[in-house]
């Protein structure tokens, strides 16, 4: 799924994404590429390809390529625009305690030719917009995402073409926390593939009185093989300043 490819020439190919797609066809010398977008709460549990299918739907919004290259990888990694995700139930986090949520996260999903060229780009799963901040008509917009918190689940999450991202919230303050969002800056994150399904790195936020800190903890190891790797250090810890302000005025600490 995940690993480069070698289309037929002159036929359609096509990836099953949780009821989107992806398509590519390359014709000699020439590319031709395509998302097929569905809303994020109408997804299901359709995933696989590459395989051989007809034309894309009508509206997808054909790209044209005449690059060269006869492979062709889809890679599924996490952009620069934040996740807003929103409890459906009441988050509440007394001193010196934590709470590890488990959220599954639209990828920015990348065709990609031979030397990292880009033939096309798009999100599979289509979200609303929300903007948030201390101040609203000023503040980041983001991917709004409706989170049921509780325990991250056990076992291995399934092959699909979301990325199973583990949320670890620690409140170092002296008073309880409820944040009513969670603002995910997911760019430093690298994504990974563990028996065919998509992982990230656990995202670590620490409130203590007066600051919050968003960091990553690499994940990887034993089975699992890097997809795309996030953003260098430096540049997670000027996002991680930008959202701890972010988060701290939501919270309300």
């Amino acid at each position: 799924m995940w690993q480069p490819f070698r289309p037929r020439d002159g036929a359609w190919h096509r990836w099953r994404l949780n009821g989107a797609a992806a398509y590519a066809r390359r014709d000699g010398g020439s590319w031709r590429a395509a998302f097929a977008q569905i809303p994020f709460r109408e997804r299901t549990g359709d995933f696989g390809g590459p395989e051989e299918c007809g034309p894309p739907p009508e509206g997808s919004g054909i790209v044209h390529s005449w690059e060269g290259g006869e492979t062709l990888l889809l890679r599924p990694c996490l952009g620069p625009q934040p996740y807003a995700l929103r409890p459906l139930e009441r988050l509440r986090i007394p001193p010196g305690r934590h709470c590890r949520l488990s959220v599954s996260l639209p990828p920015l999903l990348r065709l990609e030719l031979p030397q990292g060229k880009i033939l096309a780009e798009g999100m599979p799963f289509l979200t609303s917009r929300a903007f948030f901040g201390p101040d609203l008509m000023r503040g980041e917009i983001g991917h709004s995402l409706e989170l049921a918190v509780g325990q991250a689940r056990e076992g291995e999450p399934a092959p699909s073409a979301l990325v199973r991202c583990e949320v670890l919230i620690r409140n170092g303050t002296k008073a309880p926390i409820e944040p009513a969002l969670i603002a995910i800056h997911p760019e430093p994150l690298s994504v990974y593939e563990r028996g065919g399904a998509l992982v990230s790195d656990l995202l670590e936020l620490d409130f203590t009185d007066g600051d919050c800190r968003e960091r990553p903890r690499r994940a990887g190891g034993p089975g699992c093989r890097l997809v795309s790797a996030g953003a260098r250090q430096s540049a997670g810890e000027s996002l991680a300043r930008r959202g701890a302000g972010i988060i701290k005025d939501i919270a309300a600490i």
